[in-house]
């Protein structure tokens, strides 16, 4: 909205944002549909020999899986790279990060 006033195209600002709040609430109906309510996501990238976890704050759709979509992630992941927004573990801690065991 601010960038509307500032823009002087607060009606446009109202209909995007309304826009965007349609389709958040169709997104989680469809997510919801496929996803049970008790499991949790993890955003991570492997570089080379590095391994980053990210929080809802560092981009990579964070914001929007965790904040708009209601989804969770497990607690450990919570821990390591909410606050900072993102965190460097070893590919050995995935699966304990993830709780979930090595197959």
């Amino acid at each position: 909205m601010e960038l509307g006033k500032v823009l002087n195209k607060e009606q446009e600002a109202k209909n995007c944002l309304a826009d965007f709040a349609t389709k958040i609430a169709e997104k989680k109906q469809a997510l919801s549909d496929v996803i049970d309510s008790g499991k949790k996501i993890a955003i991570f990238e492997i570089t080379g020999k590095e391994l980053y976890l990210y929080g809802k704050s560092y981009g990579r759709g964070g914001a929007i899986l965790y904040d708009e979509l209601g989804l969770h992630a497990p607690e450990k992941v919570e821990k390591a790279a909410f606050e900072k927004g993102w965190a460097s573990i070893s590919i050995e801690a995935l699966p304990e990060m993830l709780a979930m065991p090595i197959i």
